[in-house]
C-alpha cells in the first residue's frame, strides 16, 4: 500500500514532533498511544502496514504531501521531528549539517591535527577544500567556520 497525506492524517495524530495511533490498524497499535519506537541508528521508526517508516519521514509526508529523498533535521537531533525542525535537502547539504565525528581529537568538524600544526578543510560541491595550515586550533576554527558559513550557506552548523 502506498501511503499518501490523507491515509496518514487518518491513522496518525501529530502533537509536537511526535506521533498518535488515531485509529488501530493491528493488533499491537492502541488508539492515543506514541506510535514507534527508536531504532539502532538514533531514529523514531513505525510499522504500518507491515513496513518500517522513519517517523520524521511520516510527519514530513502528512504537512507536505510529498517526501524528498533526503531530509534534514536542522538541530541535527534525529529524536526531533517538530515539523519545523525538518527541511528537504540533497544528500550533499545533508552531510553539510552532520555531527563532528565522536573521534575528532579538535572538537571541531574540519579541523584536524597535523604534526605541530592544525589543519583546516571542508567539502564543498563534492570537493574537498583545504584551507591550510594554523599554529592554533582557534585559528583553524575560524577558518572552516568562516569558509562552511560562506560555502554551506543555509546548511551550515558550527561543526561541534
Amino acid at each position: 500500500m502506498q501511503l499518501t497525506q490523507d491515509i496518514l492524517n487518518n491513522i496518525f495524530t501529530y502533537k509536537d514532533g511526535e506521533l498518535y495511533w488515531k485509529t488501530k490498524i493491528n493488533r499491537q497499535t492502541k488508539v492515543g498511544t506514541r506510535a514507534g519506537s527508536i531504532s539502532g541508528s538514533g531514529y523514531w521508526q513505525t510499522w504500518v502496514y507491515n513496513k518500517k517508516y522513519l517517523n520524521h519521514r511520516l510527519i514530513f509526508m502528512m504537512f507536505n504531501n510529498s517526501v524528498p529523498d533526503c531530509l534534514d533535521h536542522i538541530d541535527r537531533n534525529p529524536l526531533n521531528n517538530k515539523i519545523e525542525n525538518l527541511r528537504s535537502a540533497t544528500r550533499t547539504e545533508n552531510q553539510y549539517n552532520k555531527k563532528t565525528p565522536k573521534h575528532s581529537i579538535s572538537g571541531i568538524k574540519g579541523v584536524y591535527k597535523y604534526k605541530d600544526s592544525w589543519r583546516a578543510r571542508l567539502i564543498a560541491d563534492k570537493k574537498r577544500i583545504n584551507l591550510g595550515y594554523f599554529k592554533t586550533v582557534e585559528e583553524a576554527t575560524m577558518a572552516v567556520q568562516k569558509a562552511r558559513q560562506e560555502l554551506h550557506q543555509e546548511f551550515f552548523n558550527h561543526g561541534i
